[in-house]
């Protein structure tokens, strides 16, 4: 068994996932998934990571853009609409994504849904493996279904068009050279188990610094049955005291920035006005990624104190 298949293996398995494709990066995955489920239009959300843009901006498809509740920071969207959707658990803040077409789970890995572990919940799910994400690798991503046709036709995308079907090698699709190389696989293999740990780890820390700053620093609502990311806190400041805050945390060590793109705003789309959830989500809140070690609790209470 090659590394990749192993690799596949591990994290189909660790999400619950019949069938995994481990491809370059996240925004590979996406692209390669939507080119295999073909849809004429999707719903996205106003305010997240930009990069879910390229790929339906470049396949032409058709999009509606729907706002975020400000208060979760995430889009939440009736079952019968979900399935026309892509939905990411924004700055891993699971939201419901139970059917939807294509869950983005990168910044959500260790994160779960009523139960159901982020890139567990979509028609086709997407997570990552960026230096940034709580499973770097450095590089890479990888695409999960429970639907075997749309597993052949991804694999064959992320491969040349190539794929094995019924024990025969077949071109079953133009495809690209979007595989996971077998170097990057083998790490993944390798810090599988360290993964694993890390994600524990995280958990408690994040538990130390909410118990910490609970009752002196506003936080995003979290979904009822939502256990959201452990490798990152979401804060809500005045909008008048951000960029201050933000400079403070950072001179004090912590990995801190502004959240994502108000995306109907961005050039390459149709103007549109600046959707009230995304704009005040934008003003509002700020982002710091939780690092093994220590937690410094004080020293961020202090940082946040203006």
């Amino acid at each position: 068994m090659s590394a990749r298949s192993e690799f596949e293996t591990l994290m189909a398995r660790y999400l619950g996932r019949r069938f995994a494709v481990a491809v370059t990066s996240g925004t590979a995955g996406i692209l390669i998934s939507l080119i295999a489920l073909r849809p004429k239009r999707i719903i996205i959300p106003t305010f997240t990571f930009p990069s879910i843009l390229a790929p339906i901006h470049l396949l032409r498809i058709r999009h509606r853009f729907v706002d975020i509740d400000p208060d979760t920071l995430n889009l939440h969207l009736p079952r019968n609409r979900r399935k026309y959707a892509l939905i990411p658990h924004n700055f891993g803040l699971p939201t419901d994504a139970r059917g939807a077409l294509v869950e983005d789970a990168c910044a959500a890995l260790g994160g779960s849904y009523a139960g159901i572990p982020c890139g567990g919940m979509g028609k086709v799910s997407i997570i990552s493996f960026n230096p940034e994400k709580i499973f770097p690798l450095g590089d890479g991503g990888m695409v999960l279904t429970d639907d075997q046709v749309l597993y052949h036709r991804v694999r064959a995308l992320a491969g040349y068009g190539v794929a094995r079907i019924h024990g025969r090698i077949d071109l079953y699709h133009p495809g690209l050279n979007l595989g996971m190389a077998e170097a990057v696989a083998r790490e993944g293999v390798k810090g599988f188990p360290r993964f694993l740990n890390r994600v524990d780890r995280l958990r408690e820390l994040r538990s130390a610094y909410l118990e910490g700053i609970s009752g002196r620093v506003e936080l995003p609502k979290v979904m009822p049955k939502a256990q959201p990311a452990p490798d990152q806190l979401v804060i809500r400041v005045r909008s008048d005291r951000i960029f201050a805050i933000l400079e403070r945390l950072r001179a004090a060590g912590f990995d801190a920035t502004p959240l994502g793109t108000i995306l109907p705003l961005i050039p390459y789309f149709d103007p549109h006005p600046p959707p009230p959830g995304a704009s005040r989500a934008v003003r509002e809140y700020l982002r710091i990624k939780i690092s093994l070690g220590r937690p410094r609790i004080q020293r961020l209470v202090d940082c946040l104190t203006l």
